[in-house]
């Protein structure tokens, strides 16, 4: 399993603050689909899920995890 780097971390973060990919690489200034990048690979080095997705572009955590289920805005 390998290591999260501080890019992933701060992927996840704006995910987590912004409640989707597509606002998070737009406060990232990167592309939707390297943030997605990002974070499957932080989901890697962590061996299980970090999100949910969802179909209208929003994202929650898993039921397990014990991240807030409300994103905050960006």
């Amino acid at each position: 399993m390998a290591r999260a780097n501080m890019r992933q971390i701060e992927a996840f973060n704006a995910v987590m603050k912004c409640g989707s990919v597509t606002r998070a690489a737009e406060t990232l200034f990167i592309s939707q689909p390297a943030v997605t990048k990002l974070i499957r690979g932080f989901e890697d080095s962590c061996g299980f899920a970090l999100f949910d997705g969802r179909a209208d572009g929003c994202i929650r955590p898993p039921r397990r995890s014990g991240c807030s289920s409300r994103p905050r805005s960006c």
